[in-house]
């Protein structure tokens, strides 16, 4: 039997764990998991005895799922899933400086077009910088 993300979200916030655990067959540990791994909040500790003593708390919105999320669960495996992102609307990654190198003249490409404007009390620390 699968149950989507909107269920759990629903069953999560109505009973504790441990009941819906048993009546899924499985530990609480393990649907605690499986609310992680589909982005479904959970109820924090003390939530039920705080609703038993007569307190209101407000109940967190189910987030919308992101592509490639998994969207329905059965306890056998085979999940659905959002369709992951096509790799050309992707955020292009971003470009590394190669902070490691170090022109002829000994001057960190941190520091050039600085230099110049440092003391000259200072220049010859900043030129001889060593890692």
């Amino acid at each position: 039997m699968a149950i989507t993300r909107e269920e759990l979200y629903k069953e999560v916030w109505a009973e504790p764990m441990l009941q819906m655990a048993d009546r899924h067959k499985v530990s609480a540990s393990f649907l605690a998991r499986i609310c992680r791994r589909m982005r479904v909040p959970c109820p924090p500790r003390g939530y039920w005895a705080r609703i038993r003593s007569g307190e209101v708390i407000r109940i967190p919105p189910l987030p919308e799922p992101q592509p490639g999320d998994e969207i329905e669960w059965s306890k056998g495996g085979g999940g659905k899933r959002l369709p992951a992102p096509s790799p050309s609307t992707r955020m292009p990654r971003a470009k590394v400086l190669k902070v490691d190198s170090v022109d002829p003249t000994g001057v960190h490409p941190h520091l050039e077009g600085v230099i110049d404007r440092v003391p000259a009390v200072g220049v010859r620390e900043l030129t001889n910088v060593t890692r």
